[in-house]
């Protein structure tokens, strides 16, 4: 598929002329609708996970498994009708054979194995990353990632779109196909359950994580595709709209297909307190009625159904409307928004009464941002308004009805503020710098004593409407806020995943990727001045009195210190200060963390001089302290989204 670059060619044959040979034919059938075509007025929301359905899109190969089921549905469907057809459609033993076997195929094509009993480990990286790219449609890294999309091609039902005129390299993806994602779906809850069982992470985060660190993924992706993937589980382990419903699971009526209520979606999404504040949260562009009471979330949105099993890039602004919102509830797909659009990066499609037939009046959906920086940004920067977007047409005064819209602003990046003593060059023994200590091991004593007190940079905000102004007819817009990315504001993350989802999300950071993580090799990296910032690796070579390296540590007697043995007779009353390195050893996917604390005899009580060389984190948060912060000022670099 692939030819090697003109520079490598030792043929004599070898054209000099590529782009006059035949370019490798890639264009297969995909959605063969033809003149039959879906009318959605005759089909009914709790129904469109029928594989039937799903069998219509897609490849042609799904239609011929279920034949000739497929073909006798787009029949049906009457142009000026509207009665739902899929009634028409008895199911029957038979059926429902043959739906499991499609589902089979599905998975066994994915996987590249006919075995699927086993669990996440028992399957190759590729089709692990194939199962969670067919829902997630992740941007790789062009330089790093083409023998890894070669090999998704050849054995995981990955789609060459065409091949580039220098044949060097491809275009691919996988493209918007129902019945491949729920085959993706049952797989990874499957995965996520036998998991849950033995105390082991997630699958979902798991095989992200993985993806950052064979540098796969695209660097401007990480927050999106994070942001993305917690929406993508709340999804799936949401109560699903019809629980009772367990006997026609992966026959006919797919059990991973089925759409939830938002309502279940908002709690699977959110822990109980916070998800209770959004219930009973208002419209936050709109006065107060003058009377009675504003409407809740969960009033305006009570019957509302949610549907989207995967997601599918956007090429242009068409992503956020109300028809296009109706197309993709059908399709069970969410968009993502042409190039991550600087108001929204994806979009929800919602059903408002799935009681009703399905038309674009009867859609609305949650706009999701997703960011990925350090700093919050204030609540009318990141405010979004449908009319910037399109999602309804101009608001018509006569009109009785106004439809709400959720929009839900995703801050992943937010961490506590650096301490006094990182952000500015401070002299040690100055009244300002003592203070500061003593505020950092008052905060550290009460965060022993009292695990439960511990500050975190991970909140919700909902604004609130204004007081003020004349009422006026406007879509209502509930706005959530969420900051940082922990089990205090995610009920998806378990706490033991979140050091996987930190290290995801700063996994763009510059020294990141480097192979050894220890403090003496990324100083070592840093003294060779691939970037500058505050501290001694950056400006050894300048007076310290400039104030740019304020602490004039000599990093080779560190280092010494570090690997030679603790001298005899050291313990807590050394009349001479000492040095005490501790080193808090963490999993392989996990961050390292180094303190180095230097005790002095003075009294009992303070002048613990702390300089803390690297990241300090606590249980929901995470805190950067230090008199010389090369380490923490390259994080932040990374973290603009």
């Amino acid at each position: 598929m692939l030819a090697p670059s003109s520079s490598y060619a030792r043929s004599s044959r070898y054209r000099q002329h590529v782009g006059s040979m035949h370019a490798p034919i890639t264009e297969t059938p995909f959605d063969c609708f033809g003149p039959e075509c879906i009318v959605p007025t005759q089909l009914q929301a709790d129904e469109l996970n029928d594989m039937v359905l799903m069998a219509c899109f897609g490849r042609p190969l799904w239609r011929s498994l279920l034949w000739p089921h497929p073909d006798n549905l787009l029949k049906t469907f009457d142009r000026d009708g509207t009665a739902a057809t899929l009634a028409h459609i008895k199911s029957t033993p038979t059926l429902d054979s043959q739906c499991r076997g499609v589902l089979d195929v599905a998975c066994a094509k994915l996987l590249y194995e006919k075995d699927l009993s086993r669990d996440y480990a028992g399957y190759s990286n590729a089709a692990r990353s194939a199962v969670l790219d067919v829902r997630l449609t992740l941007s790789y890294e062009p330089s790093c990632a083409q023998q890894h999309e070669l090999n998704l091609v050849a054995s995981h039902m990955r789609t060459v779109y065409s091949v580039r005129k220098g044949r060097e390299s491809v275009r691919s993806g996988y493209p918007s196909e129902p019945i491949l994602a729920v085959a993706a779906a049952r797989l990874l809850t499957d995965w996520d359950r036998a998991a849950k069982k033995t105390g082991g992470h997630s699958p979902y985060i798991k095989i992200l994580h993985d993806h950052l660190k064979d540098d796969l993924l695209a660097s401007g992706e990480i927050g999106e595709a994070v942001g993305r993937l917690l929406l993508l589980i709340a999804r799936d382990r949401a109560e699903p709209l019809k629980p009772d419903d367990e006997t026609k699971a992966d026959a006919r009526y797919s059990r991973y297909a089925r759409p939830v209520s938002v309502i279940s979606f908002i709690k699977a999404l959110s822990p109980k307190n916070i998800a209770e504040r959004i219930l009973q949260s208002v419209p936050d562009n709109l006065p107060p009625p003058a009377i009675g009471v504003p409407v809740t979330f969960a009033k305006a949105f009570e019957n509302a159904v949610i549907n989207f099993t995967h997601f599918a890039k956007w090429a242009d602004m068409s992503a956020i409307n109300q028809r296009t919102a109706l197309a993709c509830y059908i399709r069970g797909m969410a968009p993502i928004c042409r190039n991550n659009g600087p108001l929204a990066d994806a979009f929800l499609p919602i059903c408002i009464d799935p009681t009703k037939p399905l038309t674009p009046e009867n859609m609305t959906g949650i706009i999701v941002q997703s960011k990925l920086r350090a700093a919050a940004g204030s609540l009318t920067a990141y405010a979004i308004s449908q009319e910037k977007l399109g999602l309804f047409p101009k608001v018509d005064p006569s009109a009785s009805e106004l439809r709400a819209y959720i929009t839900l602003i995703m801050e992943l990046g937010v961490t506590d503020s650096l301490p006094l003593l990182a952000r500015t060059p401070t002299d040690y023994n100055s009244k300002t710098a003592k203070q500061e200590r003593k505020r950092i091991k008052e905060q550290r004593e009460d965060e022993t004593s009292n695990q439960a007190a511990v500050n975190t940079p991970s909140k919700l905000v909902l604004p609130q409407p204004s007081k003020r102004g004349r009422p006026r007819r406007d879509h209502p817009r509930y706005s959530i806020y969420v900051y940082g990315c922990s089990p205090t504001v995610y009920a998806v993350i378990d706490p033991s995943e979140r050091t996987l989802y930190r290290a995801t999300i700063r996994g763009d950071h510059l020294l990141g990727d480097h192979p050894r993580q220890d403090e003496r090799s990324l100083s070592m990296v840093r003294h060779q001045k691939p970037f500058f910032a505050v501290g001694h690796a950056s400006w050894n070579w300048l007076h310290h009195s400039l104030g740019l390296s304020p602490d004039k540590q000599d990093w080779e007697a560190v280092w010494q210190e570090k690997v030679a043995p603790k001298p005899k007779g050291t313990d807590e009353k050394l009349g001479e200060s000492a040095r005490v390195v501790l080193e808090i050893g963490t999993r392989d996917d996990e961050e390292r963390v180094q303190v180095q604390v230097q005790v002095q005899d003075k009294d009992e009580e303070a002048d613990e001089q702390m300089n803390v060389n690297a990241e300090v984190t606590r249980d929901d948060e995470d805190v950067f302290m230090s008199e010389t912060t090369p380490a923490s000022s390259e994080r932040r670099a990374g973290h603009g989204k």
